[in-house]
């Protein structure tokens, strides 16, 4: 167990930036022209904290550690490059003035920019501060919206606050007589499905599968693997695996690849199209990258907003 508590081998977490190249222009109707820079990397350490093990049940937390790699990453990235991005804080009061009665959230747009200037590392882990936010939140009134209404956070950041922290409390499976079990995901954060507000029907709520680092033995090239992922607020992601035979040091491997068919039956209810009003969503389409990756179609929970 001490091997899945504190993981020897290493993991790399591999971000590219997207800085927008004419943001005046897009605010006269321009098509965005965007740069890329990547790949900005992070080591990724993990330690599985048991809290209990009673029964064959084994109740952790994970804590997930993220440390800039300089050596992985590109010869001219580092995290005081500076990108432009579309303005969180501005969408949120977009979103404020579209509601009847909230005239104070849209004039304070013509104080706000769609677009701000941040540097990577702010933009991934540390966080920025808006710069108009600290002024608009003090007008009468506005305070009461950013703390009440908007809850706006202090700084903003992809991962803002995600560094060396817990995702939930799990309840997993040692798999002691019955190896056929291990790793199987009893709960998360106590519970055998997530919140009715999240998905539209029991099959996409529900919590099943494994909890991503331990798998069942003797695998076949033929075996589906289901994996629970917190960070997605989703239940039940379907990790279709794709066994590619490889050697390494006499030892034949197999290695496991998400694959497009996911994007298929499994997804359903997972659609923007069913979410249910209360859900902040953004809606994902699949595409194929220049580093032949793929996005799944579905409808994502935005955790952080």
């Amino acid at each position: 167990m001490n091997n899945w508590m504190h993981p020897k081998y290493e993991f790399l977490f591999k971000a590219y930036a997207y800085s927008i190249k004419n943001p005046d222009e897009i605010m006269e109707g321009a098509i965005p022209e965007v740069k890329e820079s990547g790949p900005y990397t992070f080591t990724k350490n993990v330690v599985n904290k048991v809290l209990s093990h009673n029964n064959g049940i084994v109740k952790f937390k994970r804590y997930v550690s993220y440390v800039f790699n300089e050596t992985e990453s590109c010869q001219t990235c580092i995290l005081g490059n500076r990108i432009w991005i579309p303005n969180i804080i501005y969408q949120k009061f977009v979103e404020a003035a579209s509601t009847a009665g909230m005239t104070a959230a849209a004039t304070t747009l013509l104080s706000q920019t769609a677009f701000l200037e941040v540097e990577v590392g702010e933009f991934l882990f540390e966080g920025y501060k808006d710069p108009f936010l600290d002024k608009i939140c003090e007008i009468p009134f506005m305070n009461f919206v950013c703390e009440s209404i908007l809850d706006l956070p202090e700084r903003i950041g992809i991962f803002f606050e995600k560094n060396n922290t817990a995702d939930g409390v799990y309840e997993i499976s040692d798999g002691v007589g019955m190896p056929k079990d291990i790793g199987k995901i009893h709960t998360w954060n106590g519970k055998k499905s997530v919140d009715a507000s999240w998905w539209s029907s029991l099959n996409a709520r529900m919590i099943r599968g494994t909890e991503g680092m331990l798998f069942p033995p003797l695998l076949k090239k033929s075996d589906r693997i289901y994996v629970f992922i917190s960070q997605m607020c989703r239940c039940g992601f379907a990790l279709v695996i794709l066994i590619i035979p490889q050697v390494c040091s006499e030892i034949l491997l197999h290695r496991m690849s998400v694959v497009q068919k996911i994007i298929q039956d499994f997804n359903l209810c997972f659609n923007v199209t069913y979410a249910t009003s209360e859900q902040k969503t953004i809606r994902i389409r699949p595409f194929l990258t220049k580093r032949k990756s793929f996005v799944y179609s579905s409808c994502v929970k935005l955790c952080a907003s």
